[in-house]
C-alpha cells in the first residue's frame, strides 16, 4: 500500500528570471511592449534593466546599439522620471 510520500526529496527551485526566456529580438520586444501596456510607470526600468541581462549586459547593449554612455543614461533618467537629470543634460 502506498502513503503518497515521495522517496526522494524534491529539488531545490529556483527564482524566475524573465532575462533567461528572453532568447531572439521578438520576444524582447513583445516584452516591452508588453510592459507598456501594463501601464505602470515603474515597470519600465525594471523591463530595460532585464532586456539589459538578456542581452549580456549594459555593455553589450551599448555594443549591440551603438550607443554611448551619455545617452543610455540620459534615457534611463528620463523614463525613470529623474526630471532634475534630464534638465540638466538639456542645458
Amino acid at each position: 500500500m502506498r502513503t503518497g510520500k515521495t522517496t526522494r526529496p524534491a529539488s531545490p527551485s529556483r527564482p524566475f528570471r524573465a532575462a533567461d526566456h528572453l532568447q531572439s529580438e521578438a520576444e524582447v520586444a513583445a516584452y516591452i511592449e508588453a510592459m507598456l501596456e501594463d501601464g505602470d510607470a515603474r515597470a519600465v526600468p525594471v523591463a530595460l534593466r532585464t532586456v539589459a541581462e538578456a542581452v549580456g549586459g549594459m555593455g553589450a547593449l551599448a555594443r549591440k546599439t551603438r550607443s554611448r554612455r551619455s545617452s543610455r543614461r540620459l534615457a534611463c533618467a528620463s523614463l525613470c522620471g529623474h526630471e532634475a537629470v534630464v534638465a540638466q543634460k538639456a542645458e
